[in-house]
């Protein structure tokens, strides 16, 4: 499937994908799900959920420390 990717600020791309969950996204691009949030669509979600054809995800990094 087809969905469009965005991390952290970069430009988006389009990525041909065969994982089912945001979470399996994420390991394909090294990416540690816990320490981002996730919006699929526009709308903060779980990395469970499932994605579909032409979903667009994107990953902002949380900002923290003390």
């Amino acid at each position: 499937m087809k969905i469009l990717v965005t991390a952290d600020r970069t430009p988006s791309h389009e990525l041909n994908f065969k994982g089912e969950t945001i979470q399996d996204l994420a390991s394909l691009l090294k990416i540690n799900h816990e320490t981002v949030i996730i919006k699929k669509n526009g709308e903060i979600t779980h990395p469970h959920s499932k994605l579909s054809e032409g979903d667009k995800v994107e990953f902002v990094g949380i900002i923290y420390g003390g």
